[in-house]
């Protein structure tokens, strides 16, 4: 089974994207596939 998480932030000065990673990375070690994408790529 493919555990996959998305995650879908906003930021102005970088400190979202930093939480995000961070998030990230401890799920990543739980054995799940992130994708971090900033909001506005979805535009």
């Amino acid at each position: 089974m493919n555990k996959r998480i998305g995650i879908i932030y906003s930021t102005t000065d970088g400190q979202t994207l930093k939480i995000c990673q961070r998030i990230a990375e401890y799920a990543e070690n739980s054995g799940f596939k992130i994708d971090v994408n900033e909001i506005s790529s979805f535009n």
